[in-house]
């Protein structure tokens, strides 16, 4: 007799109906490090002291002669597993305990898994023990130093501090944008294709209507006109970053929602009366797809044997992209709840699997001798994946003997444009700052301790998170920036391919770090200097008096307070603190 435990009811649930052996959730992880002092031994060779819980439940295990441990296909997933291993090895060292590995919650990947049973990857377990130590020593020795020098403050975090200084870095481009106006002649033909005046950009209106006179009065004769061929490929399938960042795009959906009806998905829903999940595994950074006969089919039946054209992304890996377990199951099937995400990572990967577009990229230039206009256009020849979309492209080329209609067109410079959710994400994939697992969980810790704030989709960073932002990164300028923590993201990688021994790893950064710690000294008067001249581009005049402002901080908080008259300044951005909860006492 056998047992298989997963780490989830939903997914218990749906596997229950493929077989007839005993499968029950550990409900998530059992065991954590608890929030305080010695968590973690650093002079017993980082030996960490687990809490656990939850775990009664668990004991029905004993009664069996087999344990499967069917967590997820990841660190994290890894680390549950070895935490359930360890809490029945005590009552029986010896019992005999598998491990089954699989990306998707269906019928047939499940039953292959139960044919190719392993052991728990305890390298995968070191590498997880790693990133929970290095974020546990991180914190708890950081956060005291920023308590005691911005009171009101709450954490720093080896990850979310520099996801911060990311936000921060783009807050102040955009308080110190201030726009400019500019000009522009543009050109229109009958069939509404745009010229532009090459090489003309003015910031004085009068200089620009001088230009639009002599364009208007000048003869333009065709100097070329040429088209280059050139095709578009089809965007491979979803992984957890780029998921997350299509969904906030396309659906307004934040970070958090986007995995949580993605867990769902994965974990199956009941569709034609049958359990099963929809998609593989939503934390990967895997890109890589398998071609089934049944996207192949839908491909053929909708489009023609025309439009498929079988693409691999990346190398295949223990992991694979997001994408659905059956392309047999529509979108318009699944519960509607569910239904925006699903259609969307559904299409993205009938279309990795879809033809090139092919196309001609045209060019017209009209030319007074010295003035040139210039038009381009893309002319589709065949639509490849775009068939899927269901759009209209372009197949009219510009006809270059046509006449003109000028204009003067008044624009101006584009302010930094805010980071969104999806934004964001695709920012800390490219820098390599945190896991595919981390992202939404990063976004909300940083809200939940008022760093920064959601303006509509918009992410803004509050005065507190730049005022942490700033004197972190003075001070530990060496450990909150991207190069650091992408760097101990590559040493996790090799701990869990076993090319490090993650306890050297945690004593090499333990011995710099401790002694940094230390040595960093810093005064309640450096501390206000540092936040008013890395910021002083931001602070604003008083609104009541019009004398020059500066940055406070009090228990609840910074605020802008007037160096004359000591009003506290508004900011829709930046006010989170109430008036009356403010220390007004000017800092020395």
């Amino acid at each position: 007799m056998r047992i298989i435990i997963v780490e989830s009811p939903t997914k218990a649930k749906t596997l229950s109906t493929y077989i007839n052996d005993k499968i029950i959730a550990s409900k998530g992880h059992i065991a954590q490090l608890p929030a305080k002092n010695n968590s973690i031994d650093i002079q017993n060779n980082f030996a960490m002291n687990w809490q656990y819980k939850n775990i009664e439940h668990l004991k029905v295990a004993y009664a069996y002669s087999e344990i499967i441990l069917a967590t997820d296909n990841d660190r994290e997933g890894e680390g549950i597993a070895w935490h359930i291993a360890q809490v029945l090895k005590r009552v029986n060292p010896a019992i005999n305990i598998k491990r089954a590995i699989f990306n998707s919650v269906d019928r047939p990947t499940f039953l292959k898994a139960l044919q190719n049973l392993d052991v728990i990857d305890i390298n995968r377990v070191y590498a997880y023990f790693a990133r929970l130590s290095l974020d546990y020593l991180f914190g708890f020795n950081m956060s005291p130093f920023l308590w005691r020098k911005l009171p009101g403050n709450k954490s720093a975090g080896r990850v979310q501090s520099v996801a911060l200084q990311v936000l921060a870095k783009k807050e102040k481009e955009i308080r110190k944008f201030i726009p400019q106006t500019f000009f522009k002649i543009q050109g229109i033909d009958q069939d509404q294709n745009l010229y532009i005046l090459q090489n003309f950009k003015t910031t004085i209106k009068e200089e620009g209507a001088k230009m639009l006179l002599k364009i208007q009065k000048a003869s333009l004769l065709l100097l070329s006109n040429n088209m280059k061929y050139k095709t578009e490929a089809p965007p491979p399938p979803f992984n957890t970053a780029t998921l997350q960042q299509k969904a906030s795009e396309v659906l307004g959906f934040n970070a958090k929602r986007t995995m949580t009806i993605a867990q769902k998905l994965y974990e199956g829903v009941q569709i034609r009366g049958i359990y099963s999940g929809l998609i593989t595994y939503m934390r990967t950074d895997s890109l890589y797809m398998k071609t089934s006969n049944a996207l192949k089919k839908q491909i053929y039946s909708e489009f023609g044997i025309n439009y498929f054209k079988e693409t691999f992304y990346g190398e295949k890996t223990a992991h694979c992209a997001i994408y659905p377990t059956n392309f047999d199951i529509l979108p318009e099937e699944t519960p509607l709840e569910l239904r925006a995400l699903y259609k969307l990572i559904y299409n993205r990967a009938l279309e990795s699997q879809m033809s090139l577009a092919q196309l001609n990229v045209q060019e017209v230039v009209l030319s007074s001798g010295v003035n040139k206009m210039i038009s381009t256009k893309n002319i589709y020849i065949f639509d490849g994946f775009y068939k899927n979309r269901k759009i209209e492209l372009n197949k009219l080329p510009i006809n270059p003997n046509t006449y003109l209609t000028y204009k003067l067109i008044e624009e101006s410079t584009k302010a930094p444009v805010k980071y969104h959710d999806g934004s964001l994400i695709k920012e800390l994939s490219t820098l390599n700052i945190g896991r595919p697992s981390t992202y939404d969980k990063i976004i909300s810790t940083l809200i939940e301790r008022k760093y920064i704030i959601r303006d509509k989709k918009s992410l803004r960073v509050t005065l507190n998170g730049l005022g942490v932002n700033e004197l972190l990164s003075f001070c530990f300028s060496e450990y909150i920036n991207p190069e650091f923590t992408s760097y101990m993201e590559s040493q996790l990688n090799l701990i869990a391919i076993k090319k490090l021994e993650h306890t050297k790893m945690l004593n090499n950064f333990w011995q710099l770090f401790s002694n940094k710690i230390k040595q960093t000294m810093i005064s309640s008067a450096e501390v206000f200097s540092l936040l008013n001249s890395k910021l002083e581009s931001i602070i604003p005049a008083c609104n009541i008096c019009t004398s020059k402002s500066c940055i406070k901080y009090s228990k609840y908080g910074c605020f802008f307070a007037c160096t004359k008259c000591n009003q506290i300044q508004k900011d829709e951005i930046f006010a989170n603190v109430k008036k009356k909860q403010i220390w007004r006492k000017k800092i020395k």
